[in-house]
């Protein structure tokens, strides 16, 4: 899947909480690594952030890892699998960007 890494590279999301919760926004994301970091975080935990959606939000160390991982283009976490080779991977609704 071909993507716009450097986006991915520069992209500066995080958030923190006034009691130090460092969390990313699903919204603040960009199509398609909304989409693969979705599939990635599959079974992932969602930090309770005052103001958001229960499930808008991913903590900050899950997304760096994604990003690390798609950077280098070598992923551990499902068994050497890319995002979107997962079963569960949903491809964004507007899929021009491979």
């Amino acid at each position: 899947m071909q993507a716009d890494l450097e986006v991915l590279r520069n992209l500066s999301i995080a958030r923190v909480t006034a009691d130090n919760t460092h969390y990313v926004r699903l919204v603040d994301i960009p199509e398609p690594f909304r989409a693969e970091f979705r599939a990635w975080m599959y079974f992932g935990a969602c930090p309770g952030i005052e103001g958001e959606d229960s499930h808008a939000c991913k903590y900050q160390h899950d997304f760096e890892g994604y990003r690390q991982e798609r950077l280098k283009g070598i992923y551990r976490k499902w068994q050497g699998k890319a995002p979107w080779e997962l079963s569960h991977y949903e491809p964004p609704a507007s899929d021009d960007q491979k």
